[in-house]
């Protein structure tokens, strides 16, 4: 299961993926943004949307569907 999940990440586009991977490591987002030069914003939402579209992953690969 955590090979399926890792190929989940893997599969996110950069955009995402790295600012998510940063913040599962433990950086702050002020940080991430500082390290990416991106405005804060943008990491919180590309966050966001990481998150979203693994729970989407996860919720098709393994037979969730929402109602």
């Amino acid at each position: 299961m955590l090979k399926e999940l890792n190929g989940m990440v893997s599969s996110l586009d950069d955009s995402i993926r790295v600012p998510f991977l940063m913040h599962f490591e433990g950086f702050k987002y002020q940080e991430i943004a500082d390290e990416l030069e991106l405005p804060l914003g943008t990491v919180k939402s590309r966050i966001f949307f990481a998150r979203k579209e693994l729970k989407d992953k996860i919720m098709s690969n393994y037979g969730f569907h929402p109602n």
